[in-house]
């Protein structure tokens, strides 16, 4: 089974936005995913000597990567799609991965055009849902108004931000950073072609993945360097 994907991924927004309109202050994600549907978006994430706890390892490496990809999560039935394509080290890898959490299931396909699929469990400590946020503080990105969201501290070694559209709550852009315990590094991932509920027909299984027999459970980080960075509650930690 090879255990290569990045990123990603992530998070929620959509219909709470009623509660966002209503005040300046913040709305967005003040309990989490809690009432959310779901998200679908396009990513952008460079890194640069950014912490990454190695699931296979237990050991915190750094990593230089540029990714792009596309994510999908329906926080209501607990299902996660993520693709990506990332450069590290002048090589290029691909992948996609499917998760559900009904079954505690997970499929991986080595290829964005069919490929090879592999199935495994996900660790039962796996959350498909986004944690309490913390308001940071406010500001403009470009000549829009944006709130600098704080994810929960979960470890020593990186902290992340999430920053949203004050309006709507729509991601911008997510940045973690090396903590000042460790060598200066970061994450900068940057968000397009925004939607505030799941894409449902990304959760389709293709034909190589029926029918196979289970690996050793697993976390969704096994396969995702950058996952943890956009969606720090998605793998345990």
């Amino acid at each position: 089974m090879q255990f290569f994907l990045a990123i990603i991924l992530i998070l929620a927004i959509n219909s709470f936005v009623e509660s966002s309109s209503s005040s300046s202050v913040q709305q967005c994600f003040s309990k989490g995913s809690e009432g959310f549907k779901g998200v679908t978006y396009e990513y952008i994430d460079s890194a640069y000597n950014a912490n990454y706890m190695n699931p296979l390892t237990d050991q915190l490496d750094q990593m230089t990567f540029y990714e792009a990809g596309l994510f999908s999560a329906d926080y209501i039935n607990g299902q996660v799609f993520y693709q990506y394509r990332r450069n590290e080290n002048s090589i290029w890898e691909e992948g996609k991965l499917v998760a559900f959490k009904s079954n505690g299931t997970q499929y991986f396909l080595d290829s964005l055009d069919g490929g090879n699929c592999s199935v495994g469990k996900i660790d039962p400590e796996t959350q498909f849902t986004i944690p309490p946020l913390d308001l940071v503080s406010q500001g403009t990105m470009g000549g829009v108004n944006v709130d600098f969201l704080e994810y929960p501290q979960t470890n020593n070694y990186t902290s992340n931000t999430l920053i949203v559209n004050s309006d709507n709550c729509y991601f911008m852009s997510s940045n973690c950073h090396n903590t000042p315990l460790y060598p200066a590094g970061f994450s900068l991932i940057t968000f397009y072609n925004f939607m505030d509920e799941p894409d449902s027909q990304l959760f389709q299984l293709p034909p190589q993945c029926w029918n196979l027999n289970l690996d050793s459970t697993q976390s969704i980080q096994k396969y995702s360097k950058s996952i943890s960075n956009i969606f720090p509650n998605i793998g345990k930690y």
